[in-house]
């Protein structure tokens, strides 16, 4: 399990398979916490979950948990990305906890 955190972008993502190839992730569920961050569930055309996107990740997630993570702003090139960047009208939002 890989995971990432950009700083700039107060982004963080959860890789749960050991590689996510480009263009596996067919399908996202794009949920709000009760408190406005946007969490984002990738999934294969198989249905199994490959990662999870957490924005606005140092709110909602252990500051342990974060601090371990690679660090994407750190990396030269790389700016992050904003909500905006994953929500598309085409993917449905579910409730936080549904």
């Amino acid at each position: 399990m890989r995971t990432t955190y950009d700083a700039i972008a107060d982004a963080a993502y959860i890789e749960l398979v050991p590689e996510i190839e480009p263009g596996r992730s067919v399908r996202n569920i794009v949920t709000e916490s009760p408190t406005g961050q946007i969490i984002a569930l990738d999934f294969d055309r198989a249905g199994i979950l490959l990662g999870v996107e957490v924005l606005g990740a140092r709110s909602i997630l252990d500051t342990k948990f974060i601090d371990g993570a690679e660090r994407l702003d750190q990396q030269a090139g790389l700016s992050g990305f904003s909500p905006e960047s994953i929500k598309d009208e085409h993917q449905p939002r579910v409730p936080f906890g549904q």
